[in-house]
């Protein structure tokens, strides 16, 4: 007898502490369970627009140097924004608007400066001033000292200008003969790295800023912060253009919010390029690579970054590449 009163008094005990343990351990399931469905929408968002960044990347040619990396940069926003409002079912402007709310800045690493696309301060055309997503212009990577100010890229090439006399100087940095004080061929890297990071974190600090107004003019509670990456994940973007990606204020349920922050790198200075050509004896168009005899007899348009840009700009592929 004393045995089951002991029973149930050791059930009255410890069933309160099963039964927070389960709710805890439930609610913590269903947290987890709805952040990593998040993550799979916004990281296939993510590959759409890393896909969109490759395949409208054109390389071409001017005066001053062998390549440039142009970038559609309006169709790489809106390829991540179509997968990313799939994702989540958001068909309506309400729906789009609410998903919209959360992400904080999509940001472009291009060869010689990034795009930043965040909300922003604007006027329309009646002076009405007001909050909205805006791509930005291009921002260059510069780094700067009291008598030199240096525009920074993707590899070694640069453009130098001595604000004292306003002369510029291009080419790779070995061949520049007036260099910032300090930097040289053993530390160039190190600071052509530091400086695109350094400009491009300050591009989130302002749009984390610009965001939280935003959020406070809206009454949102949540307080969007500076994501921070790992100087080995950083590294790895800074050799070839790649997306960028900061999305927070997500609830979770339960107090939770996602604090979400990715950067895809692609490889279109990497890869072989193809060209582009017209052929002088029909006026058709197509490219080919390097191996192609055309490259002595037809009349070069334009080096694309991949095939895939090439085909897009209604050029075919030649009867080797076939």
């Amino acid at each position: 007898m004393n045995l089951i009163k002991y029973a149930i008094l050791f059930i009255i005990i410890t069933l309160p502490f099963y039964m927070i343990h389960n709710f805890n351990t439930h609610r913590l399931v269903q947290r987890e369970r709805l952040k990593n469905q998040y993550e799979r929408v916004i990281s296939s968002a993510i590959e759409d627009g890393t896909y969109a960044l490759k395949t409208y990347s054109k390389r071409s040619f001017d005066e001053d140097r062998g390549k440039r990396i142009g970038i559609e940069t309006e169709e790489v926003i809106e390829a991540f924004l179509k997968t990313y409002h799939y994702g989540f079912k958001a068909f309506g402007d309400a729906a789009k608007h609410q998903f919209n709310q959360y992400i904080v800045a999509i940001v472009i690493i291009g060869y010689d400066g990034y795009y930043l696309y965040g909300t922003k301060q604007v006027a329309d055309h009646t002076g009405l001033v007001s909050y909205r997503p805006v791509l930005s212009e291009k921002k260059p990577y510069i780094y700067e000292d009291t008598e030199f100010a240096m525009k920074m890229t993707l590899d070694d090439f640069v453009e130098v200008v001595d604000m004292r006399s306003w002369e510029v100087e291009k080419g790779n940095f070995a061949s520049i003969a007036h260099k910032p004080s300090g930097m040289n061929e053993s530390n160039f890297e190190q600071i052509r790295k530091r400086t695109i990071i350094t400009s491009v974190e300050a591009g989130l600090r302002d749009a984390v800023i610009s965001h939280n107004q935003w959020a406070n003019q809206q009454g949102v509670l949540y307080e969007f912060i500076v994501p921070v990456a790992d100087n080995d994940p950083w590294s790895r973007t800074l050799d070839d253009i790649g997306l960028m990606v900061c999305i927070q204020g997500a609830p979770l349920g339960y107090g939770a919010f996602l604090d979400f922050f990715s950067f895809h790198q692609n490889n279109v200075l990497k890869i072989q390029p193809v060209n582009g050509y017209e052929d002088m004896a029909d006026g058709s168009f197509y490219y080919c690579d390097h191996r192609c005899t055309h490259e002595q007899t037809d009349n070069l348009i334009q080096v694309f970054a991949s095939k895939e840009a090439a085909a897009s700009e209604g050029f075919w592929p030649c009867h080797y590449l076939k």
